[in-house]
This record gives structure tokens, C-alpha cells and sequence, in this order.
């Protein structure tokens, strides 16, 4: 979570009125808080706690992307949440996050473990009204499509089946 903290730091030089907005409550969070506060960013940058869903819905529906920045396992139940809200996702590429992100269709993912790379991918985002617009599009088509429960649940039973035909 530093690393999207520093990178926001590097945004907001860029763009002064971003915002970023923390919705965590995990252990870290009062040396987050010291961080933004280090990086000059505390004003612009909120740490929420715990959100209940219908807060999160709202919270999403105001927002531009979605970010996380995981050195492993990438795929999280709030980035697909992120995903039906039709925001585009920002992501280290490491684990499984290419399920969900596919680069430069609903979201951006990221080469390299740096602040700096991160937000080399987030300024264009944030910049391009389009791009952004295009890749919400695509998000929440591909959330809807392609990741919509019952969908999953058939392409699961195809290779399962597949195994077991395989085994006999």
C-alpha cells in the first residue's frame, strides 16, 4: 500500500486536485496516514476504515479507477466489485490479476514493483478522459460477459469435464 501511496505523491504534482481514497482498515493504516502526512499528500488523501457495501457502492460510483498494487495474488473480490462498477482497474501484473485485467482493454497492469512505474501508468488514465471512459466501458461489459457468476460456473464444469474425460 506505500507503493500506491508514493506513487499518488508523484500523480499529485501533476494533477492538484486528485484525491486518493484509502477504504481499509488493516494494520498499516496509522503508518499510512504518517506517509501521506511524510509525502505531503495527507490533504488529499482519505483513509476510511471498513466500508459497508452500500457506502462502497456509492464510493465507487464517484470515482475515476480502481487501484491495487499487490506484490502477489492480485485478484480480490473489491477489484471485482471495481470491475461491475465499470471502473478501470490499475494492477501490478503478478498472480492471477490477468483474469481480470486485460491490459489496456479495462485496465492498465503494471511492469515492475516502483512507485514510479505505477504512476507512469495511472497520470495517462487520469489524463485521458477517453481512455478512461473506453476502459470503464470495457470493464463493466467484461464484468457483465465474461465474469457474471453463472458464466464462471459453466466455464468451471467445462474443465472439470475435461479432466475427467481426460482420466478415463
Amino acid at each position: 500500500m506505500d507503493s500506491i501511496l508514493r506513487a499518488f505523491a508523484v500523480v499529485s504534482e501533476e494533477i492538484q486536485d486528485a484525491v486518493l481514497v484509502v477504504a481499509s482498515d488493516g494494520s498499516q493504516s496509522e503508518d499510512l496516514a504518517r506517509l501521506a502526512e511524510k509525502l505531503g499528500i495527507a490533504d488529499r488523501t482519505g483513509f476510511t476504515g471498513y466500508i459497508e457495501d452500500d457506502d462502497k457502492r456509492a464510493l465507487m460510483a464517484n470515482s475515476y479507477l480502481y487501484v491495487q498494487f499487490p506484490m502477489s495474488d492480485g485478484v480480490t473480490r473489491s477489484m471485482m466489485e471495481a470491475m461491475s462498477s465499470g471502473l478501470p482497474l490499475v494492477s501490478s501484473n503478478v498472480g492471477e490479476t490477468p483474469v481480470l485485467v486485460e491490459n489496456e482493454r479495462n485496465g492498465l497492469l503494471v511492469e515492475g514493483s516502483t512507485p514510479k512505474s505505477l504512476a507512469e501508468a495511472l497520470l495517462p488514465l487520469l489524463k485521458n478522459t477517453e481512455l478512461r471512459n473506453d476502459m470503464s466501458r470495457e470493464s463493466r461489459e467484461m464484468a457483465m460477459k465474461e465474469h457474471e457468476r453463472s458464466q464462471f460456473f459453466r466455464k468451471f464444469m467445462s474443465t472439470v469435464q475435461e479432466v475427467v474425460d481426460a482420466s478415463s
